[in-house]
């Protein structure tokens, strides 16, 4: 199974046309977008593009998408809403949350996140690859190289539960790949240097990943 991985488009053709060529260059499964998929004006064709995609697109949102951009993007038959809805392609688990809450040095899925996330903790297993735009406080979400700024709480969701992997962006200089625990932790946002991320699950179920 091999999946690309991005985030952080904001609506950019030229950023999509990069992630096409890598998807046609390693014969990619599925497509995984971790939000901030579109800009805030002329988005129309942007999501032209990607519907034009041959393969399946998977979806989370994050503090730039807006409902309406949201609503567009599920009227496309090769894209699937992730959040909250478990997915499964070739075997392959996925799983998304939706959202991110902009604060001083930190994010947040939502408010009143803590209590959100205990009623999604069920649902999240050790077999699926998690999809969220903020990443976990203390894991590829150093801004300007010094301060983290992700979710305190998704880090305890990811440690408590063990996804095989967490796909996320929104920190876009801090663009790589490190271990939550079990868990390998990609930030694939082509905002600044990065280009995306390859995750290859092999048949052991072991995930390896190559960043672009």
């Amino acid at each position: 199974m091999k999946i690309v991985a991005a985030a952080d488009l904001h609506g950019r053709i030229n950023r999509l046309q990069q992630i096409k060529e890598r998807i046609d260059e390693h014969g990619a499964d599925v497509l995984v977008l971790a939000g901030d998929l579109v800009g805030l004006f002329g988005t129309s064709a942007f999501l032209g593009e990607l519907a034009r995609l041959e393969l399946p697109v998977l979806i989370v949102t994050g503090n730039s998408d807006r409902f309406k951009a949201k609503r567009e993007m599920l009227k496309q038959k090769n894209i699937t809403d992730l959040h909250l809805n478990e997915t499964r392609f070739n075997g392959v688990a996925f799983m998304g949350i939706d959202g991110t809450v902009l604060l001083p040095f930190a994010s947040k899925i939502r408010l009143r996140e803590k209590s959100f996330l205990k009623g999604v903790k069920p649902q999240i297993t050790s077999e699926q690859v998690l999809v969220t735009h903020t990443p976990p406080r203390g894991f590829q979400d150093r801004v300007a190289g010094k301060f983290h700024a992700g979710s305190g709480q998704l880090r305890m969701l990811v440690e408590e539960t063990k996804p095989k992997v967490l796909i996320c962006g929104h920190i876009h200089e801090d663009y790589g790949v490190s271990n939550l625990g079990d868990t390998k932790v990609v930030n694939c946002s082509v905002g600044m240097k990065g280009k995306g991320a390859l995750i290859e699950i092999r048949e052991s179920g072991k995930p390896e990943i190559t960043l672009f």
